[in-house]
């Protein structure tokens, strides 16, 4: 799944930039709120054409 990579890069990137291991790990939660939220909208922007 590339959001998973997309956040492994941000994660490392910005801990390794700041070295602040203990609040970085804010990423994770972050991401998978955002991501589910992505998802709940690009469900109710799409129609299904397959329901009769």
């Amino acid at each position: 799944m590339p959001v998973r990579f997309f956040l492994t890069a941000i994660y490392l990137g910005w801990s390794l930039w700041t070295m602040n291991w203990g609040v970085t790990w804010i990423v994770w939660p972050v991401g998978a709120v955002l991501f589910a939220a992505l998802v709940g909208l690009m469900e109710l922007t799409t129609k299904d054409t397959t329901q009769v």
